[in-house]
């Protein structure tokens, strides 16, 4: 919210365009970007309330488990040791933590 603000008041200031570099497209995705990414602290929030804070850290953490395949089926993104290592060792911190 504070930085589509800060863009209209420059808007107004300056007049309305673009910040050099970027093209329409560009600035959509990052408008998007932006949203998605405040809609995300918001639910990340909401889940905090919810379940505590103690489960939804745990289940923030499992963000390696979700990103690896949706990077490799949708980025392309081809799986090296390292990958798999942190993705391991990233497992194995939340086995640790879980009590049970």
């Amino acid at each position: 919210m504070a930085s589509i603000s800060l863009f209209v008041v420059k808007a107004r200031t300056f007049g309305a365009r673009l910040p050099v570099g970027l093209d329409r497209r560009a600035f959509g995705l990052v408008v998007m970007a932006g949203v998605l990414n405040s809609a995300s602290a918001l639910l990340y929030v909401m889940a905090v309330s919810l379940a505590g804070a103690a489960k939804a850290s745990v289940l923030a953490s499992t963000t390696p488990l979700f990103a690896l395949p949706i990077s490799i089926s949708l980025l392309h993104e081809r799986m090296n040791s390292r990958i798999v290592t942190g993705t391991l060792l990233a497992v194995a911190g939340i086995w640790m933590v879980v009590p049970g």
